[in-house]
């Protein structure tokens, strides 16, 4: 399809879906719905990005909430202030009890589900420890594990990394 990745090509879609819902909000119905949900799925099954897949659902719901909910705008309020706080605190927890010897089969799965985001977080937390002003991360060659070696420590994960390199105090500061 003429991207590296597929994850290209799925942000690509998304940005132009939020393009056209921004467009063309005020006339988006039940219809309008339907298609953006079949172009998702199908975009899903082209792509097999589950974050893209996720973000556009979570589009789609909010369409419905806002255009047909009651109290939606109170339910975004909510959800805007403290998803962050929620989501940084569970990767937290996650990290630490990643560390733990008898992890169990949910860590497992939010593991598998993050696409490895929780290993490479723990992996973070046990090299580096956390920071509450920032520190440097030595990019330095490093085998995260046999099946993935790297020329450098990557950490994609937001949360992780502020924690982790930018500093704890900057993401208190956005939450």
């Amino acid at each position: 399809l003429g991207f590296l990745h597929a994850n290209s090509l799925s942000t690509y879609f998304f940005n132009l879906m939020l393009l056209w819902v921004w467009e063309k909000y005020e006339s988006i119905g039940p219809r309008a719905i339907a298609g953006l949900l079949l172009t998702t799925v199908a975009m899903y099954l082209l792509t097999d990005s589950r974050t893209a897949f996720l973000c556009e659902i979570l589009l789609c719901l909010m369409i419905v909430l806002a255009k047909y909910g009651r109290k939606a705008a109170g339910l975004f309020h909510f959800g805007a202030k403290w998803a962050a706080p929620a989501v940084a605190v569970f990767m937290l927890a996650c990290s630490v009890m990643w560390l733990a010897p008898n992890r169990g089969p949910f860590l497992e799965k939010a593991n598998h589900l993050l696409s490895g985001r929780v290993y490479l977080s723990a992996y973070a937390v046990k090299h580096f420890g956390f920071t509450l002003l920032g520190q440097s991360m030595p990019l330095d060659p490093v085998t995260v594990s046999p099946e993935w070696p790297k020329p450098f420590f990557t950490l994609d994960c937001a949360y992780s990394f502020f924690c982790c390199c930018i500093g704890a105090i900057w993401l208190i500061l956005i939450c």
